[in-house]
C-alpha cells in the first residue's frame, strides 16, 4: 500500500466564473497554514482574470472530509491526521459521524488496533482473564460482534478491521 498524498486543487473562481479552468494542484504536506496560503496567492495572482481574490479547493486527494470551501487550518490539520493514523481509518472515522474539527483529539484520545477479524479482535480482548474449561466453545466472531457494540469498526483496505474504541 501506498503513502497517502494530501493534496488539493486550488482553484480561481473569478476565471472559473468566466468559463476557464485555472488553478493548479498543491502538494500540502509538511505544509503549514502560511504556506498553504501562500500557494493560493499564487494560483491567483497567475489568474487570467484580473483582481482575482477568491477560489475554492476543487479536488483533493488523500483528504477525507474536505471541500470546496473548508478552511485552510482544516486542510493542514487532516493533511496531518492522514500521515499520523492509516487514512482508511481517518476516513472511516469521519463516516461515523466524528466532525473534522474534532477528529485529531478524538482519535488522539483512543486506542485503536487492526485485526484480521472479529474473531482475533475478540480473542485478544478476552486475554488476560482467567483460562475457562469453555474457552473453546465460544463463537469469537459474536463476541466481536458484541465488543463492537461499544466502537467503531472501520474495514481496513489491505484486509482485516480497524476498531476504534469510543
Amino acid at each position: 500500500m501506498t503513502e497517502p498524498t494530501p493534496r488539493v486543487w486550488v482553484g480561481c473562481l473569478a476565471a472559473y466564473n468566466a468559463g476557464t479552468l485555472h488553478g493548479e494542484w498543491v502538494d500540502v504536506e509538511g505544509m503549514d497554514a502560511e504556506d498553504l496560503y501562500q500557494a493560493i496567492l499564487d494560483v491567483l495572482k497567475s489568474s487570467p482574470e484580473p483582481g482575482a481574490e477568491e477560489w475554492g479547493f476543487f479536488d483533493h486527494e488523500d483528504l477525507p472530509g474536505i471541500g470546496e470551501y473548508s478552511a485552510v487550518e482544516d486542510v493542514i490539520e487532516t493533511a496531518e491526521l492522514v500521515n499520523k493514523y492509516p487514512i482508511a481509518l481517518v476516513t472511516g472515522v469521519l463516516a461515523n459521524g466524528i466532525k473534522l474539527a474534532e477528529l485529531g483529539e478524538w482519535l488522539g484520545d483512543r486506542s485503536y488496533g487492526h485485526y484480521e477479524s472479529r474473531a482475533e479482535y475478540a480473542q485478544e480482548y478476552h486475554e488476560g482473564a482467567p483460562e475457562h474449561p469453555l474457552d473453546g466453545y465460544i463463537d469469537w466472531d459474536a463476541v466481536g460482534r458484541d465488543l463492537l457494540m461499544d466502537a467503531i469498526e472501520i474495514d481496513a483496505p489491505d484486509g482485516g478491521i480497524y476498531v476504534v474504541h469510543y
